[in-house]
């Protein structure tokens, strides 16, 4: 008999590549062969660090979420959560600086003093992006703040001249926008984004979703059109054109070595550490972030 389970997605509009393989993983009947009925739920409002809370409360087994959002949840908890990653998507962060596409910022080198939208919700990818040219002895850029959401059509109306955010997002941000855009790798090498689950799922059954994962993953890099009118059907706001962009962008980002989903210890250390610097994070046992069963 197979296990029911609940998946909590993150931002599918903002991140439609990112979601695309757990569609293609139901839709081609991977999570079944594992022995998973897996139920895709949307993420809970607003964005940010409520689908680490969702998980660690028991309103779903498994969610989706980046590494500083999980980390603010622990903050805003003020205690150890009872939930933690078991497996990584992003494997490099994706952070970077989209510019307009006729834009002279070129480089990380150019972003000093430039005009830097920081919202609301997503102020944090700003600051990260003000650590790494700090971090390469550079002056930081110069933000402007904005309500939440309001970046990608501030910089269409030429208020701002960068966006900070995850450059696999560009497709959605380039049709808020209305103009073409281009995006700024900024090479931080931490962990980004992954799997998390409640501690009270076992880790037997975490390691089929683990497994059922990383072949839906392969799945989809051999069909990249599998699932897609199953997803953009359920995300209306999203154009099959951009989520198929957006498969191609994070690809590069979730590959690994070992594996799709895989997890080293030590670099599992170096995020949390850098990540902490940044935002003040309360020191935190590596071992309440991720589950060490599943780390090499």
């Amino acid at each position: 008999m197979a296990d029911r389970v609940r998946l909590s997605l993150f931002c599918p509009s903002c991140l439609p590549g990112y979601h695309l393989p757990f569609f293609t993983g139901v839709a081609s009947g991977i999570f079944a062969d594992h022995g998973l009925v897996v139920d895709i739920v949307d993420p809970p409002p607003p964005p940010g660090s409520t689908n680490t809370h969702r998980v660690a409360e028991g309103g779903a087994e498994f969610g989706l979420t980046g590494v500083t959002y999980f980390l603010f949840a622990q903050k805003e908890a003020g205690e150890n959560l009872p939930a933690r990653f078991v497996s990584v998507i992003h494997q490099r962060s994706p952070l970077g600086a989209i510019v307009a596409d006729d834009s002279d910022i070129e480089s990380a080198a150019d972003l000093p003093g430039r005009l830097m939208g920081r919202g609301e919700l997503t102020g944090w990818l700003a600051n990260e992006c003000g650590q790494v040219l700090a971090d390469r002895g550079l002056e930081p850029p110069a933000y402007v703040d904005l309500p939440h959401g309001d970046a990608p059509y501030a910089l269409g109306r030429g208020e701002i001249d960068v966006v900070a955010t995850m450059v696999d997002t560009i497709g959605g941000i380039a049709v808020k926008g209305g103009l073409p855009v281009r995006g700024i790798h900024l090479g931080l090498d931490i962990y980004s984004s992954g799997l998390i689950a409640a501690d009270a799922v076992p880790s037997e059954l975490v390691e089929r979703m683990r497994v059922a994962m990383a072949a839906a993953f392969e799945l989809q890099q051999a069909d990249p059109e599998s699932a897609i009118a199953e997803f953009c059907q359920r995300f209306g706001d999203v154009q099959p054109d951009v989520a198929r962009a957006g498969w191609d962008l994070l690809q590069p980002y979730a590959a690994a070595d070992a594996g799709i989903g895989a997890m080293d210890e030590s670099r599992w250390s170096t995020t949390i550490d850098w990540l902490s610097g940044v935002h003040g994070f309360p020191q935190i046992d590596a071992a309440r972030v991720y589950r060490p069963e599943f780390a090499t």
